[in-house]
């Protein structure tokens, strides 16, 4: 059987964690919604767009439905639209953690089940309101690991909506410069 023999400094790791990094993380949380209010404050207040992402930073949480008619008369639901919540932890930086949207399909054959996971990070390199210049800048990134089964998948060329408008954007380009190899599943 071991002994337990008690680490002279663990008192001291504990106090300093207690007293030092307990109170920043309050403090963090405590200004949070200051630190947003700010940052909104410094960029164009226009209105979001029905159909993209903003270049604005935006903090909520956002829940889309969606019928998606395909093209042999079936349709999907989709229950979440691949958003979720949108968090200002920074003053130039979103961030988007969306959980897995649900999808309903009526077609028999294709089962129901959820989508991927899927992240959005936002970056705004520069924004001035509208009584400064009205103009805002931001560089995205994101990402939609493949985290539920292919069938019901709602990642970028499994969703029937995104592959079309996939289909819109490379289509000519896949076309023209035959990146089909490099850009297309």
């Amino acid at each position: 059987m071991r002994s337990f023999r008690f680490n002279r400094k663990l008192p001291t790791v504990v106090l300093g964690w207690l007293f030092f990094v307990v109170p920043a993380k309050a403090q963090f949380v405590a200004n949070w919604f200051d630190r947003v209010s700010q940052t909104q404050r410094q960029q164009p207040q226009w209105m979001t767009p029905v159909a993209t992402t903003t270049p604005r930073l935006d903090q909520e949480i956002h829940f889309d439905t969606d019928i998606l008619r395909q093209s042999n008369g079936f349709t999907t639901d989709d229950y979440g639209g691949s958003k979720g919540f949108e968090l200002i932890p920074a003053e130039h930086l979103q961030v988007n953690v969306n959980p897995p949207p649900y999808l309903a399909h009526d077609e028999l054959e294709v089962p129901d089940g959820f989508g991927d996971f899927s992240f959005l990070v936002k970056y705004r390199l520069v924004a001035r309101n509208e009584k400064s210049g009205n103009y805002v800048m931001t560089v995205f990134l994101a990402g939609s690991p493949p985290t539920s089964s292919a069938p019901s998948s709602a990642s970028l060329f499994r969703s029937p909506v995104k592959r079309r408008a996939a289909e819109a954007v490379f289509g000519t380009m896949r076309s023209k410069y035959q990146f089909s190899r490099i850009l297309w599943p």
